[in-house]
């Protein structure tokens, strides 16, 4: 090779290194901390709170970008000293040479460890900026259209993320209005979007995890198109969620020590549809080991549940439809409905009915607090619905039916030398009402031929209602002792009852 050439491949050579040394150093050597202030008093001023940042710095290989570290919110006065927001840090990188071409490429947008710390103080005023500040009525409505013309929005046009990750992401709501004050927390969040553009579709990952269990959402929503309509976004996708104490995570939504509500919960669901507007829905949910009751009075014990739902869910019409199979141990029931003007007030109906017959002795050990008053032995067919008024008090009607049923009084068992406890007086007042019920119930029991307490019988009817803590019998007939016995009666447990 001649000396010339030779010569400038060199140079140009250590040239090339040099860029990249610097590419590495200059991040190091040029400070951005005097922006600090600046940036500072900016979100302040927006904000309305204290903001400080840690270092600021940029980054110019392998892609051009800055980062942001130990950015912190304050919370307003009167609040606690928790920060509204704080994370380690937040990085974002450009692609140089499409920027170059006028084309907004962000290559990355990461956000690591933040922490959102939402608060309602004892007057229910919450922490969140600006929404301390009063919409009049006149203000309020409802979104009607949520199109935006791509073509006059500058800073839309040309836009493209590749990747927008949130990791480690920590959620905490404190309600200090109650008494105890509640303190409702997510462990973790992470989420991932890529390909965020107004041309491709979207994929999403989201994962929560909490009180011992997790939830996952995957899937796809767009593309959003040259008229970005947000009420008609479409959107699919895959939710699981699995709670291997579901009690765990009961406690920590409610905020009590136990969980009258235990077990084991999963679900696997397929969702697609439109954002805003119509949305489908069918999987399967299980819940193994259901338990329902506190510790020692159990009203529903080791109960087995799977269910395969198919849900049609209209935003703009506010229509809930759903049809399901339903198996509770090893009995298949059918469960169709449908409710209407979800947003304002809820209506609708909902019926569900045994396919086969329920073997009762199967299902006596599940209800301990039924055991407790009779043992039933025999096969009924169940039906029933659950009914929404538009207004009104729900109510929910059962009817059971039998060919064949034992009916036997439990015997409360009692240790030797235990002396019997006495009752509790009620006593008569013409100020205690009866207790007002949230739902109201309907029953009614046939039964073809059976024993109570080895006594036969047939033909029983018994119908009662419960209305507002009052239990009324409306009729009750039986065919025995070779003729027939009918009668009514009232049960109300507000007042003294003999």
């Amino acid at each position: 090779m001649e000396k010339g050439p030779k010569v400038a491949a060199i140079i140009l050579f250590t040239i090339f290194l040099l860029i990249i040394a610097a590419a590495f150093i200059l991040p190091y050597l040029i400070s951005l901390d005097r922006y600090k202030g600046m940036i500072e008093a900016r979100l302040e001023k927006t904000l309305q709170r204290e903001v400080s940042l840690g270092g600021v710095r940029i980054t110019i290989l392998p892609t051009l970008g800055a980062k942001i570290e130990d950015l912190v919110i304050a919370n307003p006065p009167g609040f606690s000293p928790t920060p509204f927001f704080s994370l380690r840090d937040v990085t974002i990188k450009v692609r140089l040479f499409p920027l170059l071409a006028g084309r907004k490429e962000i290559a990355g947008l990461t956000l690591r460890y933040p922490t959102i710390f939402i608060e309602r103080d004892k007057k229910g005023k919450l922490n969140i900026p600006f929404m301390d500040k009063k919409i009049s009525a006149g203000r309020r409505g409802k979104l009607i259209s949520g199109r935006v013309k791509v073509e006059k929005s500058k800073a839309l046009q040309g836009l493209s993320l590749s990747r927008v990750s949130l990791k480690g992401v920590k959620f905490v709501y404190l309600d200090q209005s109650v008494t105890p004050a509640r303190r409702t927390e997510i462990e973790e969040i992470d989420v991932e979007v890529k390909d965020l553009s107004l041309d491709k579709r979207i994929r999403y990952d989201l994962f929560f995890k909490q009180a011992g269990g997790d939830i996952s959402v995957q899937g796809c929503l767009g593309p959003l198109g040259k008229t970005l309509d947000l009420k008609s976004i479409p959107v699919e996708g895959r939710l699981r969620a699995d709670f291997p104490k579901l009690g765990d995570l009961m406690v920590m939504l409610t905020g009590v020590k136990e969980a009258a509500l235990q077990g084991a919960f999963k679900a696997d669901l397929n969702f697609s549809g439109d954002i805003g507007s119509a949305l489908k829905a069918q999987g399967e949910v299980f819940l193994k080991a259901f338990s329902l009751g506190e510790s020692g009075e159990k009203v529903i014990q080791n109960l087995n549940l799977s269910l395969r739902p198919e849900v049609d869910l209209s935003w703009e019409t506010g229509m809930l439809k759903l049809k399901s199979a339903l198996q509770i141990e090893k009995t298949p029931f059918h469960i169709e409905g449908e409710f209407r003007d979800l947003q304002r007030e809820p209506s609708g109906k909902l019926t569900f009915s045994s396919k086969e017959s329920i073997h009762l002795e199967d299902w006596a050990p599940k209800f301990p607090a039924l055991q407790k008053v009779a043992k039933l032995k025999g096969d009924i067919v169940l039906k029933g619905a659950f009914r929404i008024p538009p207004q009104g008090t729900p109510l929910l009607s059962l009817e059971a039916n039998s060919s064949q049923m034992e009916i036997a009084l439990a015997q409360e068992k009692k240790e030797k030398g235990e002396k019997e406890t006495p009752q509790k007086k009620v006593v008569k007042s013409e100020e205690q009402a009866p207790e007002g019920n949230r739902l109201d119930v309907d029953g009614k029991l046939k039964v073809k031929e059976g024993k109570f307490e080895e006594v036969d019988f047939r033909d029983l009817l018994l119908v009662g209602e419960m209305r507002g803590g009052e239990l009324k019998i409306k009729r009750f007939s039986l065919a025995a002792f070779e003729g027939e016995l009918e009668g009514s009666g009232m049960l109300n447990r507000g007042k003294e009852t003999p």
